[in-house]
């Protein structure tokens, strides 16, 4: 049996890979900052939090 970090940690891992598979904005807000989704200093946290409505993915339907 596997020991519980080890556990825990391929859970995170597989959580991971299920978000990055997947296409939607994490913060409420988006709309309102797509200004910031080309900006060089917000593209990281953009695509992190609003990959959707920044379109860096394509929505499955």
């Amino acid at each position: 049996m596997l020991p519980l970090r080890v556990c825990l940690i391929l859970l995170v891992v597989f959580a991971a890979y299920v978000c990055a598979q997947t296409c939607f904005d994490l913060a409420y807000d988006c709309p309102g900052k797509l200004g910031l989704c080309y900006n060089q200093m917000y593209k990281k946290l953009m695509t992190k939090m609003c990959n959707a409505s920044c379109a860096y993915c394509k929505p499955t339907p």
